[in-house]
């Protein structure tokens, strides 16, 4: 009994140790990319909406929420984003971020360049002030409505009140003909 006892203890003291130690290293050095256009507006894994005019990244293993700066390494510009997706899921990148972080490193032509991304958490994501290039005060452009999916309960909607329609949206009866069409014979 006091063999399974102590055992019972080492579990649990090896587990706590694991679960202590960090699950990414502070940095990470690799290929950084940016978000498409076309994903302005949809969903990302955490649940928000891409904004490319937000200051916010993928990253596969980095909690949402976590704050990263992120700086080029051949010209020294560098940002503060916040993980709020998955990914990048090509080999050999480490980070994708939004285009207005992509700006901000002067990355929009290339598409693809070396970073160190550095856990920040505490930091407000936007431009960083240490190893900009510029001086000159940097401007976050205005930004149109991104648009929202809509509060929907239909839990106690009654159904039957719908109108019937096929694949191509055209009304149908409750035969599935298409009306104002007359019945098939079959």
């Amino acid at each position: 009994m006091k063999f399974l006892q102590a055992l019972s203890f080492l579990l649990f003291a090896s587990l706590c140790t694991v679960t202590a130690l960090p699950a990414f290293a502070q940095t990470q050095t690799g290929l950084g990319t940016y978000y498409a256009d076309k994903y302005h507006g949809r969903p990302t894994a955490s649940g928000e909406l891409y904004d490319k005019f937000k200051f916010t990244a993928a990253h596969r293993t980095l909690g949402f929420g976590t704050m990263v700066r992120v700086t080029r390494l051949d010209n020294g510009r560098s940002v503060v984003v916040k993980v709020n997706d998955r990914g990048p899921f090509s080999e050999g990148r480490i980070i994708d971020v939004s285009r207005a972080a992509a700006e901000q490193l002067d990355m929009i032509r290339t598409g693809e360049t070396q970073v160190r991304i550095e856990v920040v958490n505490g930091a407000s994501a936007g431009p960083s002030s240490s190893g900009a290039v510029s001086s000159a005060p940097q401007q976050v452009p205005s930004r149109p409505a991104v648009p929202q999916a809509p509060n929907y309960d239909a839990s106690n909607r009654d159904l039957s009140e719908l109108p019937l329609r096929n694949f191509g949206g055209q009304p149908v009866n409750s035969n599935g003909q298409v009306s104002g069409q007359p019945a098939q014979p079959g």
